[in-house]
């Protein structure tokens, strides 16, 4: 047997099995013992082979290098071609062909025996027959190809490695950097990129670890190598306050979403919440035995997470004094480096959220890997059983190369999770599914990365001073769009802003009276209390408009009404549209064999995503039928309710 490991090594193995009769039952022994080491390679060896006869042994490294040895250990050829790590190897059965993938994205195939070429017949006529009862399905929509753009790449932005960045909506990035500077920058209509005059932020006189910006943007928050917590106005690039400094270095400082907690951690093993308005220290969380390396809270800002160079994670109930009501051990190993929360308070697709809330946070560490942990806790009548919480892996992201420096998830619903690597490269992967959708190539290490509001946009921060700004496809941004084109819908109506209404009044064509809507401040609150005929007054109408205007608030009252009336965890699961997690009014099915809300799926398509917002599989076609039987059963079940 062979093994390779992180090591430049093979060891190979010896494994002798005997069985020993004993009072009429055998007992197996097993030995094992290491025989040889090959030394050759200058790197970690990622993968080995054995041919089918065990008599050639095929050794692939992060050197680029592909070897191969005989039994008595000596190097008998070294293939060279790939440009980047080589990550596997296999040999054919009859040994003449090997195969080798890289991070270059190349796969070679080898010739042992030189006697072939690309049109050379690898079987012989006859010896494979093909079926043609079954033949596949023609599809009718093309499958998305859009690759990501890089928008532009700053060089030498900063003086120092880039260490952490944030957006705050779509044109605003904050960096934090080695050379102990904060510097802000503007992105534009056209993703053109400019700093701002109120930037750098000076007052850290070392090392830049963290920065983030509070979903207001009203606040900004830097910790340092030397200790300091600042919170900036990143307006006019004023300090507005500061945590008391630290001995040692703090490593993360993170917002809650409501923008009223700052968690403050570092070398001390101990992390330190902070109201943000008066920055009085609210409590302390103790109990790692090791730096701590991250920091996060829920959406809800009920939980925290820290995290920990010696391998767990714990939790902490922020609405019971903080304690610690879970702790996970061998998260990853050697260390974990980087953790966030799912802005998506339903984060599961096909997870009941009936007498339970879930939470789903994403980790990732030194052993290469990125893990999605799913969190569930009980709840009745609303309140949440933290002591019975429940924690277990939901997905294991494999395919960086080295350490993993950061992971972020996307804002708004979390569909996608973005990882940087010390394997120079950034990761996109889906949450739903799992799969990597995208591999970013950078020149250096990368270390952070940060999404704008609407998804358009990842930034990217690399430890040679570089800053890349890349487009994300439409493909990759569905979800956002049609939640941020529909979201009204899940707010009742009565907190309808007066944006909702202008935006409803869009989709409802009726888009030429937001002038109209604006001059009188039209908002929910005014259509669930005023007259049909006093709204229609108010905007100065013709009849005609009138007419329509009436009838489509008539309806959307009535809807409103229904679904207010009903308790969200009374609503059947099957009633709730996987893309939006609303209960549906024009319930249709798909190619995929799955239902939608008729407004959320047509958004999808029009967003240029052509899969299946459950499977991520290409869909056979666009079109979708209404489902009756669900629409009238979600009707009927609306009528009782109200």
């Amino acid at each position: 047997m062979a093994t390779s490991g992180s090591v430049n090594e093979i060891k190979i193995w010896s494994i002798i099995s005997s069985s020993v009769p004993k009072q009429k039952e055998s007992v197996q022994k097993v030995a094992i013992n290491l025989v040889a080491v090959l030394d050759g390679h200058s790197s970690s060896v990622t993968c080995v082979k054995y041919n089918s006869e065990g008599s050639l042994l095929i050794s692939c490294s992060l050197d680029k290098t592909i070897k191969m040895w005989d039994n008595s250990g000596n190097c008998i050829s070294q293939l060279y071609g790939h440009t980047r790590y080589v990550n596997c190897v296999t040999i054919s059965k009859d040994s003449t062909l090997i195969a080798s993938g890289s991070n270059d994205r190349q796969i070679i195939i080898w010739d042992l025996n030189g006697n072939l070429s690309i049109d050379s017949e690898l079987f012989k006529q006859g010896e494979i027959s093909y079926s043609t009862e079954y033949t596949c399905p023609e599809i009718h929509v093309s499958q998305n190809v859009e690759h990501m753009e890089i928008l532009e790449k700053l060089d030498d932005v900063v003086d120092g490695s880039i260490n952490s960045c944030s957006f705050y909506g779509n044109t605003l990035l904050g960096i934090g950097s080695g050379d102990k500077s904060v510097k802000l920058f503007s992105l534009d209509d056209t993703n053109s990129i400019a700093e701002l005059s109120q930037s750098p932020l000076e007052g850290h006189t070392y090392a830049v670890n963290y920065l983030d910006i509070s979903r207001d943007g009203l606040k900004l928050a830097t910790c340092s190598q030397d200790g300091c917590t600042f919170l900036w106005n990143p307006t006019n690039g004023q300090k507005i306050g500061s945590v008391p400094t630290s001995t040692l270095s703090v490593r993360v400082c993170r917002f809650s979403a409501d923008g009223k907690m700052l968690i403050v951690a570092g070398d001390e093993e101990k992390a330190t919440i902070w109201d943000t308005e008066s920055m009085e220290n609210i409590a302390t969380l103790e109990g790692h035995l090791d730096a701590i390396t991250c920091a996060c809270f829920t959406p809800d800002c009920t939980l925290a997470v820290t995290t920990c160079f010696n391998e767990d994670f714990r939790l902490w109930n922020c609405r019971e004094n903080f304690k610690t009501i879970h702790i996970e051990e061998d998260v990853h190993t050697t260390g974990i480096q980087s953790c966030d929360f799912s802005p998506n308070l339903e984060p599961i697709p096909n997870i009941s959220m009936i007498n339970q809330q879930t939470y789903l946070l994403a980790t990732c560490g030194n052993d290469s890997v990125a893990k999605l942990w799913c969190l569930t806790v009980p709840k009745i009548e609303e309140e949440l059983y933290f002591d019975q919480i429940n924690v277990k892996i939901w997905r294991t992201l494999y395919g960086h190369g080295g350490s993993l420096t950061c992971i972020k998830f996307s804002p708004c619903l979390g569909e996608i999770v973005s990882s940087t690597a010390t394997d120079r490269q950034a990761r996109l992967w889906s949450v739903y599914s799992g799969e990597c959708l995208y591999v970013l190539d950078h020149d250096s290490i990368v270390t952070t990365c940060s999404f704008t509001e609407n998804c358009s946009v990842l930034a990217i921060g690399c430890i040679d001073k570089s800053l890349w700004l890349w487009k994300l496809p439409s493909q990759l941004v569905f979800q956002t769009a049609v939640v941020n084109k529909i979201k009204y819908l899940s707010k009742n109506l009565m907190d309808w802003s007066i944006l909702d209404v202008t935006n409803w009044m869009e989709t409802i064509g009726l888009g030429d009276l937001k002038p109209n809507a604006l001059n009188v401040n039209l908002d929910g609150q005014k259509i669930f209390t005023s007259s049909e005929a006093e709204i229609c007054s108010a905007l100065d109408i013709n009849e005609e408009k009138t007419l329509q205007f009436s009838r489509q608030m008539k309806w959307l009252k009535q809807d409103n009404m229904k679904i207010l009336n009903t308790k969200r965890d009374d609503i059947p699961f099957d009633f709730l549209c996987p893309i939006t997690h609303e209960i549906m009014l024009e319930p249709v099915i798909c190619s995929d064999g799955f239902t939608y809300e008729r407004r959320a799926i047509t958004e999808w398509f029009m967003a240029g995503k052509y899969t299946s917002p459950m499977t991520n599989a290409p869909l056979a076609t666009t079109a979708y039928k209404l489902n009756n039987d669900l629409r009238n059963a979600i009707h009927t079940f609306l009528d009782i309710e109200a």
